[in-house]
C-alpha cells in the first residue's frame, strides 16, 4: 500500500510541477507582443527648388512639395500602421500621398513646426519640420 501512495505522491508532484512550468511559460508568452523597433525613411524626391527628408528634419521651400517613404517597423521586422500629423500646418502640412506609407510634405509658409511620426498609440519620431522662404526673383 506505501508503493501506491508513494508512486501517487510522485505523479502528484510530476503534475505540479508540469502545470508550474507550463503556466509560467504561458504567462510569459502572453507579454511577448512585438514592440516598435526603427522607422525607415528613404525615397526621398526633391521639389524643383530642393528640399530634403531624413531621421531628424523635413525642409521644404515655400509653395513647394516634398515626398518620402517613411515605414516604422517592430522588431519582428513587420510594418506598423502610420499616422503623420504637423503641430502646425500653417507652416507645413503633410498627407499620404499615392502609395503605401508615402507621404507628401507641403511648405505653405515660411517658418518651423514638427512632425510627429506615430506607430500605433505613441509616437515613435518627431521631425524637425522647416519650410524656407521662395528665393528672390530675378528680372
Amino acid at each position: 500500500m506505501s508503493s501506491i501512495v508513494s508512486r501517487m505522491q510522485a505523479a502528484f508532484a510530476h503534475r505540479t510541477v508540469a502545470l508550474a512550468v507550463a503556466a509560467v511559460a504561458l504567462a510569459a508568452g502572453a507579454g511577448c507582443v512585438a514592440e516598435y523597433q526603427r522607422t525607415d525613411v528613404d525615397a526621398v524626391v526633391e521639389s524643383p527648388l530642393g528640399g530634403t527628408v531624413n531621421y531628424a528634419a523635413v525642409t521644404v521651400p515655400e509653395g513647394m512639395i516634398v515626398k518620402a517613404h517613411i515605414a516604422p517597423f517592430n522588431d519582428d521586422g513587420n510594418p506598423l500602421t502610420c499616422v503623420l500629423s504637423s503641430e502646425d500646418a500653417t507652416v507645413m502640412d503633410v498627407s499620404q500621398a499615392v502609395g503605401d506609407k508615402d507621404y507628401a510634405f507641403y511648405g505653405l509658409k515660411a517658418g518651423t513646426t514638427r512632425i510627429n511620426v506615430r506607430a500605433g498609440d505613441s509616437v515613435v519620431m518627431v521631425l524637425d519640420a522647416i519650410v524656407t522662404p521662395q528665393p528672390p526673383t530675378t528680372p
